[in-house]
């Protein structure tokens, strides 16, 4: 934890170097501040930027050091840490393929980067650039960067378009002997001088500076939107197997209504592990305005391949008496830190932040794209034990239903995971998502988000505690339902169903075959003895005029044709009629048991 003084005077770094090679024919090595001018913006989300697409026939196609054999650029250093940025155009420069883009990229002992044809599958070449940035400690004079194209593949040529070294002030990451927090570890991890970091992701506000701009601080990421009555967010963000991680969270306290210690106190997770089991950012910082950040290390140091998701969580606090449950984060980055290789070679990838801090006035939390959150399968697993038979809440021909505990316990869900042998394809299970995310209904179960790696198909929705309608009705031991409450029941779910119909628009129009339960209400319907088969309890505690609106509307919706059904917004006001003839009858005393 170190407290960051708001008047700390700005770091001048020692060296700023860059090499352009858009600029001239041959590689410009010059100090940025000098006026020839800069074609890319230097301020980095994640190591992936995305540039606006533009008419390649308006704006000059961007040149690149092209290397067809192992060259080393020389750059005349100061001792100590060093920003080291990479900036790649990838595009077939000079009837090239991009495809042949085969390299790996080095600075002394330390193995910064290597492609593969896969590296450029998601990239599009009419979109953007990205940028490598990392963190060197350097013990010489001479800096050198070396590209080396692959020797396994013919024609292989590796190409860069800027190169920037710039000087960090000591310590500033690079901690040696100060032990981090191990997040799951009783233990604690000290880095090494040896040890070489590669920025993954910064918050949009937090460019690369050396202490984050104080504008950083004047603002937060505040959570309004709830989960199971608790304010909280979450965010997910892709990395590569095989390493350890820095998160650094930066804090401030900035709201003028907290006076003293314990009036915003709050939960932060990594990866569904307790950060801060109680985050109070006016006691770490010793007042309002004054900035202050949080190391942990994260291990994902197992053997793989691919992708992981390193998620963040900050929620309140149950059971606190804090003033201010609403939690805030104003900013955050991450590192992998090298291996004992000195390798930090992962794959180069497409996958964004999936809840960036990037648009302050769309920005929604809790969320990641759309209205839902994308889960890693390692969290489904740990939600459920596993998929344990014991969490098991329903199953059908879709698959089945797990309750399962999110954001380290602190929000119940219900995990549907799809049957691979079910009807449900990847088209329909998108559909799904894209339809549901959007809705928010008081009486419609939620969804929360999904998952979709390793080929699953798995939804998370919010829990429902008190069980079925079913479980209330059959086998039960709790008292039998009142007509009242069964008929609010039923006013509930249309207006649910309302919404849905209002939302898509269209009245559902596919035929369709009534269960075995409704044709045989439905005869009893037309037959005029349907109160022969009226759960016993309520026999005498339904008003004959409620019954009749009732049953009628409910015969209409078993109609075999759409076209002969009502629309939902005319069931919605036939039982709202149906309770209001209850409530009249209960008052004006008819000759029935009151129910």
């Amino acid at each position: 934890m170190l407290p960051l003084s708001a008047d700390e005077l700005r770091y001048v770094p020692s060296d700023n170097f860059a090499m352009d090679c858009s600029l001239l024919d041959t590689p410009s090595y010059f100090r940025p501040d000098s006026k020839i001018e800069q074609n890319f913006s230097f301020s980095t989300v994640s190591r992936i930027n995305d540039m606006e697409p533009h008419d390649r026939g308006e704006e000059p196609k961007p040149s690149a050091c092209i290397i067809r054999k192992q060259r080393t650029y020389p750059f005349s250093v100061s001792t100590g840490p060093k920003f080291v940025r990479l900036y790649f155009v990838p595009i077939s420069y000079s009837g090239l393929k991009v495809s042949k883009a085969l390299f790996s990229v080095s600075i002394g002992q330390y193995t910064l980067l290597t492609t593969s044809e896969s590296s450029y599958y998601e990239l599009n070449s009419d979109a953007g650039y990205f940028v490598r940035e990392f963190c060197i400690i350097t013990d010489g004079q001479i800096l050198n960067v070396t590209f080396t194209p692959s020797s396994k593949i013919s024609g292989a040529y590796a190409f860069v378009n800027r190169i920037e070294i710039v000087s960090m002030p000591s310590n500033l990451y690079i901690q040696e002997n100060v032990p981090l927090p191990l997040l799951g570890r009783p233990s604690h991890y000290s880095m090494e001088n040896s040890t070489a970091l590669e920025m993954m992701h910064r918050s949009s506000s937090l460019t690369p500076a050396y202490a984050a701009p104080k504008k950083v601080y004047a603002s937060a990421r505040t959570v309004w939107d709830t989960f199971a009555g608790n304010h909280s967010a979450r965010w997910s963000f892709p990395v590569d197997f095989g390493f350890y991680y820095l998160v650094r969270l930066h804090f401030c306290e900035i709201s003028s209504r907290i006076h003293q210690d314990g009036e915003r106190v709050f939960h932060v997770y990594i990866n569904n592990q307790t950060a801060e089991d109680h985050a109070d950012i006016f006691h770490w910082s010793h007042g309002v305005g004054i900035p202050i950040y949080r190391d942990y290390i994260i291990n994902f140091s197992e053997p793989g391949e691919g992708i992981k998701h390193l998620s963040i969580t900050i929620g309140s606090k149950n059971g606190s008496s804090a003033t201010y449950e609403v939690p805030i984060l104003n900013g955050l980055e991450i590192f992998k830190l090298s291996d004992h290789s000195n390798n930090l070679a992962g794959p180069i990838h497409s996958d964004s932040i999936v809840s960036t801090f990037k648009d302050r006035e769309n920005f929604k939390l809790g969320q990641s794209s759309g209205n839902y959150r994308i889960f890693s399968i390692d969290e489904i697993k740990s939600a459920t034990n596993n998929f344990s038979d014991t969490l098991l809440i329903g199953t059908g021909g879709f698959g089945k239903v797990y309750r399962g505990s999110i954001d380290y316990g602190s929000t119940s869900v219900a995990i549907k995971r799809a049957n691979p042998s079910s009807h449900q394809g990847l088209k329909e299970f998108q559909t799904e998502i894209t339809m549901l995310s959007g809705l928010r209904h008081h009486h419609l179960v939620s969804l929360i988000g999904y998952s979709m790696e390793k080929k699953e198909m798995i939804l998370v929705y919010d829990y429902m505690a008190h069980g079925t309608l079913r479980d209330h009705l059959y086998k039960t031991q709790k008292p039998p339902l009142p007509w009242k409450q069964r008929l609010k029941i039923c006013i509930g779910a249309a207006r649910g169903l309302h919404y849905l119909h209002t939302v898509e628009e269209n009245k559902e129009e596919e035929e369709y075959e009534k269960a075995s339960l409704a044709q045989w209400a439905l005869r009893y319907c037309q037959m005029g003895i349907l109160d022969q088969i009226v759960d016993p309890y309520l026999k005498g505690k339904i008003a004959p005029e409620c019954f009749r609106t009732f049953t009628d509307i409910a015969s209409k919706c078993l109609a075999d044709k759409g076209s002969g059904r009502p629309f939902m917004g005319d069931v919605l006001c036939n039982l709202e009629l149906a309770m209001q003839q209850q409530n009249a009858a209960d008052l004006g005393g008819e000759g029935y048991k009151r129910g």
